[in-house]
């Protein structure tokens, strides 16, 4: 008896060979690879003419240029007003949000922990869509060396490691954090370098995991991971550099503002947890 083709290998079967030979052919993807990278980089442009042009800071009816960058740009005017702490009042926080940009449909909320107002301090010095760029683009920096790192390191031997990191940096993924003017590049940056080898360069690894503090959920999960592959050095180094910085903003804002913090949080996991009208879908 003759053996019945499956469904799968009739159709594979039925492709032309140009097909089934793209994705082995080395110069169709390094085209599709700069393809990629000019699209990521187009799609900015317009957001940056976009931005520029646009009178005021709503791009269109409830969307903020940046998107939740307002937040942090919110939070620095209060800090350089000496008002670190309101942040952490829904109201106080959401009058700061509207002294920028008045509008119904903002959804934003300060939830970050106090030492993290010693990074976003000085953004309300500038104009806002000059800070915002400025912003993103120093951080998008950041993450760039963070990832040059891995791909001059990790298997070069596969391609031009150049390339590789653009491609990366104009993935969709990356360009949709640059729009939404989020954090994320800087955490990235400082979560794989805490990643990358933590026994071998314990030192940088430790000092960015304990940086990663600032946003408490990546920050908590890395010393487990050292702990398992025996990274003793590296856990100590992030122990201290947490202890330190954390330390060092209930001195220089006060003692309050630790449970003013967590007060916010609950606030905003009761809100969540209930469906709470103050909180975004």
């Amino acid at each position: 008896m003759a053996e019945e083709k499956s469904p799968i290998g009739a159709n594979t079967n039925r492709l032309p060979q140009s097909i089934l030979q793209w994705p082995q052919d080395r110069s169709r993807i390094i085209l599709l690879q700069r393809m990629g990278i000019l699209l990521g980089v187009l799609f900015l442009a317009t957001r940056l003419i976009a931005s520029l042009v646009t009178q005021g800071l709503e791009i269109a009816p409830g969307a903020v240029i940046g998107g939740d960058y307002l937040a942090f740009y919110s939070a620095s005017d209060l800090v350089l007003q000496g008002r670190a702490l309101d942040a952490y009042d829904q109201a106080a926080f959401d009058a700061a949000l509207q002294s920028h940009l008045a509008s119904d449909n903002l959804g934003l909320l300060w939830q970050y922990p106090p030492v993290l107002f010693f990074l976003i301090a000085p953004l309300a010095l500038l104009p806002y869509k000059l800070s915002y760029w400025l912003w993103m683009v120093a951080t998008a920096a950041i993450l760039a060396l963070a990832l040059r790192r891995l791909t001059r390191e990790v298997q070069p031997q596969l391609g031009d490691s150049n390339l590789t990191l653009w491609v990366l940096m104009a993935s969709p993924i990356i360009v949709g954090v640059f729009v939404n003017g989020q954090i994320s590049l800087l955490t990235t940056a400082l979560l794989i370098t805490a990643a990358y080898r933590p026994k071998t360069h314990w030192v940088l690894a430790g000092v960015c995991a304990g940086l990663l503090t600032i946003k408490p959920q990546l920050g908590v999960i890395i010393p487990f991971a050292y702990l398992a592959v025996g990274a003793w050095r590296t856990f100590g180094v992030a122990a201290l550099v947490a202890i330190t910085i954390h330390g060092l903003s209930a001195v220089v804002i006060g003692a309050e503002s630790l449970p003013a913090f967590l007060s916010a949080l609950d606030r905003i996991q009761t809100q969540v947890a209930t469906g709470g009208a103050d909180t975004p879908p």
